[in-house]
């Protein structure tokens, strides 16, 4: 619940009201981290350790939390692609688009999808950041950049 909280005090910072496209990929983004918590939680500790850390783990599946894990990536870039081009952010924006920044938002969905499963990142999302060389951090920047010339460039 925190990640969507930060969402609506950064609309509430920002005097702007939060758009609802914004806070369901909040929402959805919460939830893939979270899948990815248990399958890092899964893989690292095994069945039986890991249910007596948390018992709600002995019954997940494996293949379930693959499944969950792609269907939440996969909404996460379609929500957040939606809402680059619908018309409140279009208006918000002065006609300007945020569709160039979909890229980097497949991307880091990406590289985090991979961390979990080939480097174990999944534990903490924080951790994976830091964990990750500087790809991470390299496509935050990128995002970050991009987003600001689209709101404040000509």
């Amino acid at each position: 619940a925190g990640l969507p909280l930060r969402a609506l005090a950064g609309a509430a910072l920002a005097q702007a009201p939060p758009s609802l496209f914004l806070m369901g990929c909040a929402y959805l983004l919460a939830l893939f981290l979270v899948v990815g918590k248990r399958q890092w939680e899964l893989q690292n500790a095994g069945r039986a350790s890991s249910s007596e850390h948390r018992p709600v783990l002995a019954v997940y599946g494996e293949e379930g939390l693959d499944f969950l894990f792609v269907i939440t990536a996969l909404t996460v870039v379609a929500g957040y692609a939606v809402y680059s081009v619908i018309p409140s952010t279009l208006q918000r924006h002065g006609g300007r688009s945020f569709a160039l920044t979909v890229p980097f938002v497949i991307l880091g969905v990406a590289r985090y999808i991979r961390l979990v499963y080939r480097r174990g990142g999944g534990g903490s999302p924080t951790r994976a950041l830091l964990i990750d060389d500087p790809w991470l951090l390299l496509i935050v920047v990128g995002w970050v950049l991009t987003a600001g010339g689209i709101i404040y460039g000509r």
